[in-house]
């Protein structure tokens, strides 16, 4: 479950495999990078390990362990599955799959959880919310029955209808939280469209407040479309227009490269360079670029910016949130976290408001969700962040509480059981996990 301890579990995971070789893998570099701070040095994405091994991994007989298994997508899934059986290599899966599921087609751990004889153990109690009230909402939801978690969260008055104003009254307690000298944080909206109107809200105020300066710079950001793998692999897709930008090297391409799509020929997309070169785009390799458009932004020293693709070169990860301190002459960005944008990189935008699904894996003090819809697990994801508060603002409460489903998640597992043939998942002790798991 979603705060449940899981850094404590894997490390003792880890005590117990010091002689073994163990993979540490996840399938996004943002949750990469949390596993490392986390004291998983040699951790790496899933896709790195699928295309490097078996030639940089010692493979025969080793563990592999995913964290964030429910954004794995199904082609991935099977593929480190394939190599686990080629190398006699046991998996230990990590994840929740009530949470969010890959960009990429398919839904990997709810497959195997509804489909498979693999065994499984539950770490059930959540250790994350601090009030024995926003645990037990939390719990709720965890089980499967997201409106009643939510209903004890208005119980607690913590969900909020504010009609038209919604979005303002969610800004305005940013605000309110940040003029008591609170920093920690996390603000999430379900769609990009509340994203940027929430955004605006907040940087308005902050202006207003004096914590953001007038003068900064204009520049143009890249906003991807967001299309899974087998969107981009169409050609029939792509208009003249569209641009393209590559995040890693492919072929001609390398990383920073950013195209015109020209017209289609066949079934190749003919795209062209900033100096009229024209050439086919590799449609083989669509994990290297991503298809979108420019819009315009405006960006002021303190100012929050969240990186939306990987340049590691440069230290800027996917989902990283960072704080502008500098904007040179030549465009670059100096950020407080001692990592600068080069001007070329446009794959960025203001980081004051997160998706539930950028939110995932990360934890506040305080969560704050705006939202006219929230579907199960956009809500529990983004409700399950906090630490302490979390607040809900709505046009309408009735509404959103009657779009989410009522459910047990145990029962649920229960009725998996039975039809194949394994035993209901334990819940079982955090320090005796990997004996469990690693030993039998």
């Amino acid at each position: 479950m979603a705060g449940s301890g899981k850094t404590t579990t894997l490390t003792e995971v880890k005590r117990g495999l010091e002689k073994h070789a163990v993979h540490y893998l996840a399938p996004t570099t943002a949750a990469v990078k949390v596993l490392k701070d986390e004291g998983f040095r040699n951790a790496t994405t899933v896709e790195d390990f699928l295309r490097k091994a078996p030639d940089n991994y010692r493979l025969y007989y080793g563990v592999v362990i995913c964290d964030e298994t429910g954004l794995q997508s199904n082609r991935q899934g099977a593929a480190l599955l394939y190599l686990a059986d080629r190398y006699q290599m046991r998996v230990l899966l990590v994840g929740d799959a009530r949470q969010h599921v890959s960009v990429e087609a398919g839904d990997f751990l709810r497959v195997l959880e509804a489909h498979s004889q693999l065994g499984r153990c539950e770490v059930a109690e959540i250790w994350r919310q601090q009030s024995p009230e926003y645990k037990d909402a939390i719990t709720q939801m965890a089980h499967g029955n997201v409106r009643a978690g939510l209903e004890r969260l208005d119980a607690l008055g913590w969900l909020h209808e504010g009609k038209a104003d919604y979005l303002q009254h969610a800004a305005d307690e940013y605000l309110k939280l940040r003029a008591t000298g609170a920093e920690d944080i996390l603000v999430v909206a379900p769609t990009w469209r509340e994203n940027d109107l929430l955004t605006e809200l907040i940087r308005n105020g902050l202006k207003k407040l004096g914590k953001l300066p007038q003068q900064g710079m204009t520049t143009s950001v890249f906003n991807p479309n967001r299309w899974t793998v087998q969107q981009k692999r169409n050609f029939k897709n792509y208009t003249p227009g569209q641009m393209i930008i590559f995040n890693t090297k492919a072929g001609k391409w390398n990383a920073g490269d950013c195209l015109t799509v020209v017209r289609t020929e066949g079934k190749s997309v003919v795209v062209q360079d900033q100096s009229g070169i024209e050439r086919n785009l590799p449609l083989a390799a669509v994990a290297a670029f991503e298809v979108g458009g420019f819009r315009t932004i405006y960006v002021v020293p303190n100012d929050r910016i969240l990186i939306r693709a990987n340049r590691r070169k440069q230290g800027l990860v996917n989902g990283q949130v960072l704080t502008v301190s500098k904007i040179n002459a030549d465009s670059s960005i100096e950020t407080k976290e001692g990592i600068t944008i080069p001007p070329d990189f446009k794959e960025w935008c203001h980081g004051y408001v997160v998706t539930s699904h950028k939110s995932q894996g990360r934890t506040c003090k305080h969560v704050i969700v705006a939202a006219e819809r929230l579907n199960a697990k956009a809500a529990y994801v983004a409700c399950s962040r906090g630490r302490r508060t979390c607040s809900i603002h709505t046009p309408d409460k009735a509404r959103l509480l009657a779009q989410l489903p009522e459910g047990n998640r145990k029962a649920a597992l229960d009725v998996i059981a039975e039809n194949t043939s394994t035993e209901t998942p334990p819940v079982i002790n955090r320090a005796s996990l990997w004996q469990k798991l690693i030993h039998t």
